[in-house]
């Protein structure tokens, strides 16, 4: 009998977002497949009788959730955990070893992947997978699993850059699919990934301590083949940062126009890694929205967070992307410790430089002619090169100024007008009508 393994999201307190090394509160009126679950879900298909309980995705509360897990009668669990809910995890994963003692407990996320004693925060917590795109978590059964964390062994060594890899096709009807939704767009949306990881150092982020690799493009392609025969019309691809590798992408792209059914899609990516033709080519093959990690404006403060861009080369190349047809979404970072603009605030005005920073950086951003932003609040993510720099906005502070930012974008004239002029159908009047209440509801999420 093939062994049963349940793939889990835990129920939380708040909408957390806990994927892809990733630990957020997100908005419940944008959700996303937990991607370390949907690859696994592809890598073992018929190899095990999987159970996914997604009880964020699912609004599954702690009994609810529980009560699933233990009828799957699981020889394995895989649980996302993540650092900024990390008690609530703990204390539901103690919940599973007292229900469920024989049942082999594995972890993936930010906490056992970037930190020493990441494991040991979860006792209930047998091991954790450091790679969600690894092959042979079924392994971990009987101590082995080659990214995977046993507690009482040493620390598996990281794997080398620039490798490849395959999952297959993810088993999409397990996951609570018509939850899951883009504030782009209405309708349901599949979501590939192309590449692992990321090559570039930005302080701010942690995903460079991840060993970037890229999906072999054939079996990418039968996902997005697929996703289209089950009328699913668009794709988010989940990547880090989409296109690092120029002959890759180009390989994917050739397969986007080939599709008998046409996918539109949105990925995250930089900027100057695509011209202007490699953006035109980009839009022929389906690309909507390009996410872009744009951060600041001033050149001098993102060069001290290894990130090297340009406010004319990046308004430059935003202009390409709009003559070619695909709307923008820029990420911007607010509060970033020791990064001050011209001479500081006297003492105890950092309040005020914090505030007067994010004007700086809500006119950046309607000066670009994003479509879309998202302003996230500089944190010390565990693995983030700067999290020792200290100085960073407390929880409460960050809501506030995130929330005013993102209000001061969507409801400015010039947001307000391109948000109009994108409107086709009624069903994406209704989209956007919900996403702008949200507005109004925000919790902060951090980069």
């Amino acid at each position: 009998m093939l062994p049963s393994v349940v793939l889990l999201n835990p129920p939380g307190s708040r909408p957390w977002l806990r994927d892809g090394y990733c630990s957020l509160e997100g908005r419940r009126s944008t959700r996303f497949h937990p991607m370390d679950l949907l690859v696994q879900s592809g890598l073992l298909r018929d190899q095990a009788r999987i159970t996914v309980v997604e009880a964020i995705g699912a609004d599954l509360d702690g009994p609810a959730a529980l009560r699933a897990v233990t009828a799957a009668r699981p020889d394995l669990v895989l649980s996302l955990v993540g650092s900024t809910s990390a008690g609530e995890d703990a204390a539901f994963l103690g919940r599973i070893r007292d229900a469920l003692p024989d049942t082999r407990i594995v972890i993936s996320g930010d906490l056992p992947q970037f930190e020493a004693d990441g494991l040991d925060r979860f006792p209930a917590a047998d091991a954790a997978l450091l790679d969600f795109t690894a092959p042979d978590l079924l392994a971990t059964l009987d101590g082995g699993g080659s990214a995977t964390w046993h507690r009482g062994t040493p620390r598996p060594a990281r794997a080398r850059q620039g490798g490849r890899f395959r999952y297959g096709l993810p088993d999409y009807a397990a996951f609570p699919e018509r939850n899951y939704r883009l504030p782009y767009r209405p309708g349901r949306i599949g979501s590939p990934l192309a590449s692992f990881g990321c090559p570039f150092p930005c302080r701010f982020c942690n995903t460079s301590q991840v060993s970037w690799k890229v999906r072999e493009v054939d079996d990418l392609l039968a996902e997005l083949r697929w996703l289209g025969e089950r009328c699913v019309r668009h794709a988010y691809i989940r990547d880090a940062t989409f296109g690092v590798d120029r002959a890759h992408r180009d390989a994917v792209l050739d397969g986007l126009l080939a599709l008998p059914r046409p996918l539109t899609w949105n990925t995250f990516t930089r900027i100057d890694l695509h011209g202007q033709q490699d953006l035109q080519r980009m839009a022929r093959a389906g690309c909507r929205v390009l996410q872009l990690g744009l951060e600041l404006p001033e050149a001098e403060r993102l060069r001290a967070l290894h990130k090297p861009l340009h406010a004319d080369r990046v308004a430059r190349a935003i202009g390409w992307a709009h003559e070619a047809g695909i709307a923008v979404c820029g990420h911007f970072l607010l509060g970033v410790p020791g990064l001050s603009v011209g001479e500081p605030s006297m003492a105890g005005d950092a309040d005020r430089d914090a505030r007067q920073d994010a004007e700086r950086v809500l006119r950046y951003a309607l000066s670009l002619g994003c479509d879309y932003a998202s302003f996230n609040v500089a944190a010390p993510r565990p693995g983030a090169p700067f999290r020792a720099a200290g100085g960073f906005l407390s929880p409460a502070r960050a809501a506030t100024l995130q929330a005013t930012t993102m209000r001061g974008f969507y409801t400015h004239p010039r947001t307000v007008l391109r948000q109009l002029q994108r409107l086709r159908r009624p069903a994406e009047a209704v989209h956007i009508a919900r996403q702008a209440l949200a507005l109004f509801s925000p919790r902060a999420s951090s980069r």
